[in-house]
């Protein structure tokens, strides 16, 4: 069974979004009861972040459980001055 993670980003300075992903097929709701998404580093430069969003879980033995993290970016935000 695999819970695979979703990319996501964020501007500059702002804070983390709510990151999500997708568990596999179980045979019963709540089999892995709580899922959360969480990032795996602090830093906060401008730049992509690879396999740095991961997902937490508690086991279950019934269940062998893979995990695909993937990449996180960083955007600079930019302002414009209208006319």
């Amino acid at each position: 069974m695999t819970i695979e993670v979703s990319n996501a980003w964020k501007y500059f300075d702002d804070p983390d979004p709510a990151f999500t992903g997708t568990v596999g097929e179980l045979v019963a709701a709540g089999d892995l009861v709580e899922v959360t998404y969480k990032r795996t580093n602090t830093d906060e430069k401008v730049q992509v972040y690879n396999d740095v969003l991961t997902a937490e879980y508690t086991a279950n033995t019934n269940y062998q459980v893979t995990v695909r993290r993937v990449t996180s970016k960083s955007k600079r935000q930019v302002f414009r001055e209208l006319l």
